[in-house]
């Protein structure tokens, strides 16, 4: 391994991986928030190499022009205002540039399936702004553009959204995240119990936080998950706890 340390843009791809994992059920949401903070933190290449050991990993050419990392983190820790969650301003935000799907030719049909090769980029962008009352519902928006219309789960963390859905071929996996087009691809999870997309409008990722930062203790890396069919569970987790609420995110849950 070279002796220099890891540029942005080289740990990119030990993130997508980390990522990939997470969306095939190979890393729980623990591990994957440690090894991605172990990427954050790597100072040498061995130490990138070694959280991805036990999870599929190519290697690929980094992105011509690094990203700041940074930016994921300090958007997150000035919404939530170091745990003065109910007194955040919500107008600091990152916006994901999300591509919408591409409409029909004249010999496509208007409900064409979502790309299935990795990577797949559209021509139209749209924003999804990051833990603000509009993000799950213009990921719900993207999600249907190209025709996933059932989720089975959804994981928010830091500047990444991972979703398993279903579409017209069968499962998909779509990721995003800040200033990248999401990756749209063919899934190896079963079709297991799921939602219906447009539920995600429900959500209002700004309030949820608010309120849940009134439970427990949030820290500078909220997370949100999305699963435990069939009754459908939102878990916001903060540095230690987790609070629980009904999929309109209003109602308070139990936590099994």
């Amino acid at each position: 391994m070279t002796s220099l340390r890891p540029s942005n843009a080289e740990r990119v791809p030990y993130e997508e991986a980390l990522t990939q994992a997470l969306a095939d059920g190979r890393l729980d949401g623990d591990l994957f928030e440690q090894r991605m903070g172990a990427v954050a933190a790597a100072t040498t290449h061995d130490d990138l190499a070694a959280v991805v050991v036990d999870v599929p990993f190519t290697p690929s050419a980094p992105p011509p022009v690094p990203r700041d990392r940074g930016r994921g983190r300090r958007a997150v820790l000035g919404l939530l205002g170091l745990g003065a969650i109910g007194g955040a301003s919500w107008g600091l935000t990152r916006i994901w540039q999300v591509p919408a799907a591409a409409p029909p030719g004249p010999a496509a049909t208007a409900r064409s399936g979502p790309p299935v090769s990795p990577g797949a980029v559209a021509t139209t962008l749209v924003t999804v702004p990051m833990w603000t009352a509009e993000m799950f519902p213009v990921v719900a928006d993207h999600l249907l553009s190209i025709a996933v219309d059932d989720v089975q789960s959804l994981y928010a963390y830091g500047e990444f959204v991972v979703v398993q859905g279903t579409g017209p071929d069968g499962p998909v996996d779509v990721r995003y995240r800040v200033d990248e087009t999401p990756h749209v691809a063919a899934a190896e999870h079963t079709v297991s119990p799921s939602f219906a997309t447009d539920r995600l409008r429900d959500l209002d990722a700004a309030d949820l936080l608010r309120r849940s930062g009134e439970v427990i203790t949030l820290g500078d890396q909220p997370t949100i998950r999305i699963d435990r069919p069939p009754d459908w569970v939102v878990e916001v987790r903060g540095t230690a706890e987790s609070v629980w609420w009904d999929l309109s995110g209003t109602t308070r849950r139990a936590p099994n």
